[in-house]
């Protein structure tokens, strides 16, 4: 499946795989394509056959270099657009606490702010809960992120 601003959404078997498509600018991501991931992260909820997702930047360049504050339209610095980040966090992921299937960062070249953040973020619910399991996994704990290197 492909979303619009650069992110696409593919699914093999239970491997989800979600890619940020915008070399152009090192896969910064913009205020569109962190409304894309917001719809992608919920698309892998809903999903009873996401198993796992491997997060990735398109290019060899660069995984993440974070926020794209340069976009058109923002006129804030770094700090503030971190002030400023959605309950869910940077793409709508880095404090995210209802996706209870792994995400594992497969990155390539750079991973700088949100990027890094990606790579770095950890729970204390591991492993995830699975779905109809009888225990619950929505906002219990949050989900477990791997680099991959």
């Amino acid at each position: 499946m492909s979303f619009d601003h650069g992110i696409r959404y593919e699914l093999d078997g239970h491997a989800a795989r979600v890619t940020i498509d915008r070399p152009h600018v090192l896969n910064a991501v913009d205020r569109a394509a962190h409304v894309e991931l917001q719809r992608v992260w919920a698309d892998i909820e809903a999903s009873s056959d996401v198993r796992v997702v491997v997060l990735t930047g398109a290019g060899d360049r660069s995984f993440s270099v974070g926020a794209d504050v340069s976009a058109a339209g923002v006129d804030k610095t770094g700090m503030e657009y971190w002030a400023d980040l959605d309950p869910d966090g940077f793409g709508g992921l880095s404090l995210r606490e209802s996706l209870d299937v792994p995400v594992i960062a497969r990155v390539n070249g750079y991973a700088l702010g949100g990027g890094m953040r990606w790579c770095s973020a950890a729970t204390s619910s591991w492993p995830p809960r699975r779905r109809g399991s009888g225990s619950p996994s929505r906002g219990s704990g949050g989900s477990r992120w791997t680099a991959a290197w």
